[in-house]
């Protein structure tokens, strides 16, 4: 995709995050400063997704299609190709380890030896209706010296490594697919989006000291853990917000919307922080008498579901079985963080520190408010290693050298490879 300005051409790059609640496109490109400027976005209702999983292709399509008309009205963006999350309840990770005595142990490993060997494992894990998404190298053993991260270069008879590898069905990772087709764009490359969304909001240090991203999405809740800048272990939880709304719409018979503002404005994570006097006052439908609800029985509500999520975190900590401290803590994103005092919740229930993440240090000083929220983080991630991962520029033979950036349009009334190779340097520049 490529922007035409007086004769010179501009390369973008175009994130898609197509979540239970939401659909979110942005385009952007690396200014220079280094920082991730945006050039257009767009946001609208998800009504085809259910914990991550599309289950009305229509809907979906007619949504992303709407996404791209908006980029092209909007921003003067013809959007060819997106770089694409991936999360839902068919996602599964595994630690797998493989080993193989080299033909000439006193020749130096190359990178292509490596390449070959992840590719070997890359076929050793293929199963019936199953697609490997990410298969990331923990560690390698050389003879019996174990912990080496890069063995580029070194030389020995036996070579095992330990690898964390995220696979998906295959039939809901085609129907994610055909959905982007048939809205009339290519894919330059999947990514598990917990993955991405560390990519937008953990530092260095964290990274590498050890921490805990938890995205807590609507449909689902996304764990990645990572230590020394390695992605040690990846879940999805196939619940996240959405639920704390359903409990709030049958548990005090309240329309969706209205449990909805009830989670967002009045929400707390810790009951006992609230007043027991205090109440909000809602008028369910037009010739509805107003009814009252307490906020600490809306708090109680949400407590629990938060709870249960943040006691599923804290088990899928323990089963990553990392010897360390995270001493990073946790960080937490996504739509579901915002609720009030979910970071307290969080320290409560591991004892770990908690923070709210957010992909503002990336971002460059002109970029709409809206994307600075933790809503947003999964999206940027996914821009964010579009940009920086040399392996989807636009030097390809695909349709993005084919699409352009139009002049924006006058508004009008509204009509209304996967990558096996997964070490983290792919991950994180």
């Amino acid at each position: 995709m490529k922007k035409q300005n007086n004769n010179s051409e501009e390369q973008i790059y175009v994130g898609l995050d197509i979540g239970t609640t939401k659909l979110a496109m942005v385009a952007g490109k690396q200014n220079a400063d280094g920082k991730l400027e945006i050039i257009g976005h767009e946001v609208s209702t998800s009504k085809g997704v259910r914990r991550g999983t599309v289950i009305n292709v229509q809907k979906t399509v007619d949504g992303l299609k709407e996404l791209k008309t908006r980029m092209l009205n909007d921003f003067g963006i013809d959007v060819g190709v997106v770089n694409l999350g991936i999360a839902g309840k068919y996602v599964e990770s595994l630690n797998v380890e493989h080993s193989m005595m080299r033909k000439n142990p006193r020749i130096m490993i190359t990178e292509q030896e490596i390449n070959d060997f992840l590719e070997t494992v890359n076929h050793m894990l293929k199963q019936p209706g199953k697609e490997i998404i990410h298969l990331i190298p923990q560690e390698y053993t050389i003879n019996d010296e174990s912990g080496i991260i890069d063995v580029i270069g070194a030389v020995g008879t036996s070579l095992k490594c330990k690898f964390h590898a995220v696979v998906a069905d295959m039939s809901a990772v085609e129907m994610l697919k055909n959905c982007v087709t048939m809205a009339d764009m290519d894919i330059a490359n999947i990514m598990l989006e917990p993955i991405a969304s560390a990519k937008a909001v953990l530092e260095e240090q964290e990274r590498e000291g050890g921490v805990v991203l938890v995205d807590i999405g609507g449909g689902t809740t996304d764990i990645a853990i990572i230590k020394d800048d390695i992605v040690r272990h990846t879940c999805v939880i196939p619940f996240g917000g959405e639920a704390i709304t359903e409990d709030l719409k049958n548990g005090l018979s309240l329309l969706k919307d209205e449990a909805e503002i009830c989670k967002l404005n009045y929400g707390n994570a810790i009951p006992a922080d609230v007043n027991p006097n205090d109440v909000i006052a809602f008028q369910a439908m037009k010739n509805f008498p107003t009814r009252e609800f307490s906020l600490k029985a809306i708090s109680e509500i949400i407590s629990a579901r938060l709870t249960e999520i943040l006691e599923t975190v804290n088990y899928e900590i323990n089963l990553s079985q990392i010897s360390t401290p995270l001493i990073a803590g946790i960080v937490l994103t996504g739509g579901g963080s915002l609720i009030k005092n979910t970071t307290q919740l969080a320290s409560y229930i591991t004892g770990m520190t908690a923070r709210i993440g957010s992909p503002n240090h990336l971002l460059s000083h002109d970029t709409p408010n809206t994307l600075l929220s933790p809503q947003y983080s999964t999206v940027i991630g996914l821009l964010l290693n579009a940009i920086e991962n040399d392996k989807y520029k636009f030097s390809q033979n695909n349709k993005l050298n084919d699409t352009k950036i139009a002049a924006p349009q006058e508004k009008k009334e509204k009509k209304r490879k996967f990558d096996i190779f997964g070490n983290l340097s792919n991950f994180f520049d």
